[in-house]
């Protein structure tokens, strides 16, 4: 009986977890961020239409040159631990260079895989206050291809940082 109680516990369980699922990307949808955007040099990604260079993976992932991949797992932050990981050259985008990156052709994640692999279908802190209530701060969702406010105070985002030119 109690073998029983917990196959069906277990299999109560596997319907309530979300099923992951692959990028899909649309044939039939002109991409808005084609590989030929973008100068690959290791993990960073030159954007030749902004001007900015990216880091290829989230914040607490490593560019693995052997696999050409992201390894480790990204993390989340509350906003102001989000800033501090900026230093002397890397910052946080504001929210219209980090928008810059969704890509309309595909969902799950709405990005670029091939220039930003691993990237999580997710939200992801910019620098960009809302001006209509300072305990918020915009985000941009490569889940929903979108951008709202998150509260800076209590939410938590993942973080891909960028600098000024190549």
């Amino acid at each position: 009986m109690r073998s029983l109680l917990k196959a069906a516990l277990f299999g109560s369980l596997v319907l309530l977890v979300p099923i992951l699922s692959a990028q899909t990307c649309y044939e039939n949808i002109k991409a808005s961020t084609p590989d030929s955007r973008f100068k690959i040099q290791g993990g960073e990604a030159f954007d030749v239409t902004t001007q900015l260079t990216w880091k290829r993976c989230s914040v607490g992932q490593q560019w693995d040159t052997d696999i050409a991949a992201c390894t480790g797992l990204a993390m989340t932050y509350t906003w102001s631990k989000a800033l501090g990981l900026a230093d002397d050259v890397w910052r946080l985008p504001n929210v219209k260079e980090l928008y810059s990156l969704t890509e309309v052709a595909c969902a799950n994640p709405m990005i670029n895989l091939t220039v930003f692999p691993d990237t999580p279908a997710a939200d992801f802190w910019t620098s960009s206050p809302d001006t209509g209530n300072d305990r918020y701060v915009w985000i941009v969702s490569f889940l929903s291809q979108g951008f709202n406010w998150a509260n800076k105070m209590d939410s938590r985002a993942h973080v891909r940082l960028v600098r000024d030119g190549e």
